[in-house]
């Protein structure tokens, strides 16, 4: 999983510059960096029900094609 400084580095600068922040996240003050944590750490917390909701969904997906393979191999 990427780092909070490591995406907001990927983020373009002219997105930067029209919300005018730094181009940087060392360049953020305490408080900024701070909120992007918050923001990344509840959107992270949201993210990982759904993630394993899909996962336990592919594994019973796997389970009935191993089935169907099972059934046409016999």
């Amino acid at each position: 999983m990427k780092e909070v400084r490591d995406l907001y580095n990927e983020i373009p600068c002219h997105i930067k510059e029209f919300a005018k922040m730094p181009y940087a996240f060392h360049k953020l003050t305490h408080d900024e960096q701070s909120l992007l944590y918050h923001v990344y750490e509840a959107g992270y917390k949201t993210a990982t029900p759904v993630r394993e909701e899909l996962v336990e969904e592919l594994n019973t997906i796997v389970e009935e094609l191993e089935n169907v393979i099972a059934e046409i191999r016999n």
